[in-house]
């Protein structure tokens, strides 16, 4: 899961698109190793500014004439520490050692295991019948009584509950309909209570203070990171849309399609498909010839995101040295739980990982000459005051 993850969020350095298992890259003939992105074999290039005073880099691969990407307007954004979703973590890791009420009822928070079948009238209605269905008793999932009428019941029993569909529930021929629904109750499982005598035994802390605590900062390290890549995207789209790149070569777009199809492949596995069906299903694709349209063409986006980058970085002097590189890694090895730099290499692969890192000090220097639009400071001192407010 934490390899998944980390392939996830960092197989490439900007997003292309969606991203996916077997290599269709080696399929097609193509040679690829682990963590390895696209990127010039040549990286040299000469500065220079033109007639209109924009810089013009240009590459080998191609030419970069930048537009502006230093005082774009780029938000940002507050992480505030929602109590509720400390609450939530701590509930799911619970479930997780949940055991099997064997003799005794069902309460409210249990997770139940039933078959039911629905009826309205006498009559079984489409999509009322489900069989191993997995409901937590108070969740709110179902149409409102269900929930509250299985507590008490317990494993093997059968019961008839009465409920009426609300006036605007989704599908109109059942709105405010009573239903009957015959339910088994065929499983209970409990979470075990979090008490200050049982935490060393169901985690890795000595108090619910500490361990609550971790996840408030695993918790914020996730916001602060969303956040940042949120950030990532509003800046990037306003840099892209001001650049304009040409003479792309057609080379370094032909090797860049293995990197697309790679990455698709890796997004799949996340979703626990395999590579035709999830372009069929998540990118609506399923003709070989509109696939290979569609990955050359997402190449060539990625190609020109990857020589803009560079762009800034020559014009800026933003080269990476290897003290910026070993603090990069040192960041991500904290953030997805890992043990040093060489199970993040392993993981990932350096060339991938050095893109990333490499990539996030451009954005570092594009937040730093950023300005943020007025709307979002009024929303941040109007989050200020609230938070004073509270604490007074």
């Amino acid at each position: 899961m934490k390899k998944k993850l980390i392939l996830l969020m960092l197989a490439l350095s900007l997003t292309v698109t969606a991203a996916g298992c077997k290599s269709k890259a080696k399929d097609q003939g193509e040679t690829t190793e682990k963590g390895n992105t696209d990127k010039s074999k040549d990286k040299s290039a000469t500065v220079e500014t033109n007639e209109e005073g924009k810089t013009v880099v240009k590459f080998k691969d191609g030419t970069v004439t930048l537009g502006d990407y230093k005082g774009i307007e780029v938000p940002v954004y507050e992480v505030n520490i929602d109590e509720t979703a400390i609450d939530n973590l701590v509930k799911s890791s619970l479930a997780g050692k949940s055991e099997e009420v064997t003799d005794g009822e069902a309460i409210l928070g249990d997770i139940v295991t039933i078959d039911f079948v629905g009826s309205i009238d006498g009559v079984e209605f489409e999509g009322g019948t489900s069989k191993d269905y997995s409901i937590e008793l108070g969740s709110g999932d179902f149409i409102p009584g269900f929930e509250d009428q299985m507590i008490g019941m317990k494993a093997g029993e059968n019961k008839d509950i009465n409920v009426t569909f609300p006036e605007d529930y989704g599908s109109a021929e059942y709105a405010g309909k009573e239903a009957v629904f015959a339910v088994t109750m065929n499983k209970i499982s409990r979470a075990p209570e979090l008490t200050e005598d049982n935490v060393k035994e169901l985690t890795d802390f000595d108090s619910i203070k500490e361990y609550r605590d971790d996840l408030t900062e695993k918790y914020t390290m996730q916001q602060e990171y969303s956040n940042r890549m949120q950030r990532e995207n509003i800046a990037w789209s306003t840099v892209a849309a001001n650049a304009v790149v040409d003479d792309v070569s057609e080379d370094r777009v032909k090797e860049a399609v293995p990197v697309i199809i790679e990455s698709m492949e890796r997004q799949a596995q996340n979703y626990g498909l395999d590579y035709d069906t999830f372009m069929a299903q998540m990118v609506g694709l399923t003709e070989e010839e509109d696939i290979d349209q569609f990955n050359q063409e997402q190449a060539q986006m990625y190609v020109e995101q990857r020589l803009t980058i560079d762009a800034i970085i020559k014009a800026e002097e933003l080269e990476l040295t290897e003290d910026e590189y070993k603090a990069g890694c040192e960041i991500y090895v904290e953030r997805f739980g890992l043990k040093d730099q060489a199970e993040l290499e392993e993981s990932l692969g350096e060339d991938t990982l050095r893109e990333r890192v490499q990539t996030d000090k451009v954005f570092d220097f594009i937040f730093d000459h950023s300005v943020t639009p007025k709307e979002t400071e009024a929303e941040t001192a109007q989050l200020s005051e609230e938070s004073q407010d509270a604490t007074e």
